[in-house]
């Protein structure tokens, strides 16, 4: 569940959730029922520590919604209230693409319950999205990987700490006619279940064990952004090798096994734990150090925020096996004011392009190749933005931006499209 920096988390004692459980299925919502005379129910999507999320529609709209109702036994307590509400109004500050929106919030007077209507995030889960697709390639695990670390900047830049990144919290839409992944992390977390605090269950207050930094299991634990850092690297091991990072997490589980591992073995470096595991994937050079950084027992060794992470670990992923080239070809996109120009260095993830504007980390561009007409016709690449930063290399200004794009095709597709436009080889 999401929290302010200014306030620790809580929630309700975890021997109060079978209470809370059965008291919510008494007063569940059917589909086709009328809540606070303006939405339309339609089925519940999950339960978790605060309330019941429906998906739900807005009368006389068109689009369907999450519609979070709190626990009645939750409602009558003014504590719990306020959390949730701070909670919405939090919600409401992320501006950012990547994380389901937080439309509206309100109190229904019948029956004495607060609401929070949010964006529905339709899609697959994380999990199931790396099982059905492992091994990702590098251009969709860097794409992922660039919008988790968005939504998580504008979060932490909002002064929110998520504190329950996991997976299943996760969701992996798509968008466009190449349905190319979309995703969005869900702001209050859905539970599927009022379950007993597991390895694989959330803990109110705590987040998830497999996920969760060990600070938060204190009772005088602050939120703080470092706390989601050790999520986010956890979850790039996880999206990069299609492996949760934890070696008792895997074959026969052994919560005291697990237990000690997670609380007090030597973390292993990710290389290492990759051999352990049985995982082929080649982490790029310096990722066991990046890692170090995230996933460290003392959050003082940690990347301050998710944007330190995601700045640290784009670079290191854009220097991986690089091929450089120089283009002196401009290259157009109606997402980008005044275009983009001299495009060079193009790697295995993408290209570094010169712009006269900055669009949004982990927005998608489509690219137009500008052709001398003896060379071809003018051809498309859709991109993701990787990083934008000021070029430093333009007293003028004409240039004011440096951008490192993601290409969706590899490298050894787009060598035959420079090389029609004689592109120059640096190496």
């Amino acid at each position: 569940m999401a929290s302010t920096l200014s306030a620790p988390g809580g929630g309700p004692p975890s021997a109060t959730l079978a209470i809370l459980h059965v008291v919510s299925s008494l007063y569940r919502l059917s589909a086709g029922q009328t809540f606070a005379d303006v939405f339309e129910i339609q089925g519940v999507l999950g339960t978790g520590s605060m309330g019941v999320v429906y998906r739900a529609q807005r009368l006389g709209a068109a689009e369907p919604l999450a519609l979070k109702l709190m626990h009645p036994v939750l409602a009558a307590d003014p504590k719990s209230v306020h959390r949730f509400e701070r909670e919405a109004r939090a919600g409401m500050s992320i501006h950012s693409r990547h994380v389901a929106r937080v439309l509206e919030m309100g109190h229904d007077p019948i029956s004495d319950q607060p609401w929070i209507a949010m964006e529905l995030a339709q899609g697959s889960e994380l999990t199931r999205f790396v099982e059905q697709n492992a091994p990702l390639s590098q251009a969709v695990a860097v794409t992922l990987l660039s919008q988790l670390f968005d939504a998580l900047s504008a979060a932490h830049q909002a002064g929110v700490v998520h504190r329950d990144l996991k997976p299943d919290n996760i969701v992996v839409c798509s968008e466009g006619a190449d349905q190319h992944p979309l995703l969005k992390v869900l702001d209050f977390g859905i539970a599927k279940s009022l379950t007993s605090a597991t390895a694989m269950s959330t803990s109110p207050g705590q987040g998830t064990p497999l996920w969760t930094a060990p600070e938060q299991t204190r009772m005088d634990d602050v939120p703080s952004p470092t706390a989601d850092v050790w999520a986010l690297g956890l979850l790039t091991f996880y999206v990069l090798s299609g492996k949760i990072y934890w070696k008792h997490a895997h074959g026969q589980l052994s919560m005291v096994k697990l237990s000690m591992e997670l609380v007090r073995d030597p973390i292993a470096a990710p290389t290492l734990r990759a051999e352990e595991l049985g995982i082929s994937y080649e982490f790029p050079p310096g990722f066991d150090d990046w890692f170090t950084h995230c996933v460290h027992r003392n959050p003082a060794e940690r990347f301050v925020d998710a944007t330190a992470a995601m700045g640290a670990l784009m670079s290191m992923i854009d220097r991986r096996t690089r091929r450089r080239y120089r283009l002196w070809v401009p290259v157009y996109s109606d997402a980008l004011s005044g275009g983009v120009a001299i495009t060079h260095d193009v790697s295995d993830v993408g290209m570094l392009v010169l712009s006269r504007s900055a669009p949004q980390v982990g927005r998608r561009l489509s690219l137009r190749f500008a052709l001398p007409p003896e060379t071809g016709q003018p051809f498309e690449i859709a991109a993701t933005v990787l990083r934008s930063s000021a070029n430093d290399d333009d007293p003028q200004g004409l240039w004011p931006y440096k951008l490192a794009l993601a290409f969706d095709v590899a490298r050894t597709d787009l060598e035959p499209l420079l090389l029609r436009i004689h592109a120059e080889s640096l190496d």
